[in-house]
């Protein structure tokens, strides 16, 4: 949960993956307003070190507690 009072609150879901290539995730909107979507995400190259650097830093940040 944010302390940033400008962001809204919510939910993600990974709902299929694809290792390398694919993660299929839905988004639950709670506030501001509720409502879901779902959404793709296809790896490119450029995406996935990204992404693995934020988990990675997740990780990091989980463990030390």
């Amino acid at each position: 949960m944010s302390t940033n009072e400008n962001v809204g609150e919510g939910e993600q879901e990974i709902v299929k993956m694809i290792p390398n290539k694919q993660i299929d995730f839905v988004i639950y909107f709670k506030k501001p307003m509720e409502s879901d979507g779902r959404a793709q995400m296809i790896f490119d190259g450029t995406l996935g070190p990204k992404l693995q650097e934020g988990l990675d830093n997740l990780k990091g940040i989980l463990y030390k507690k």
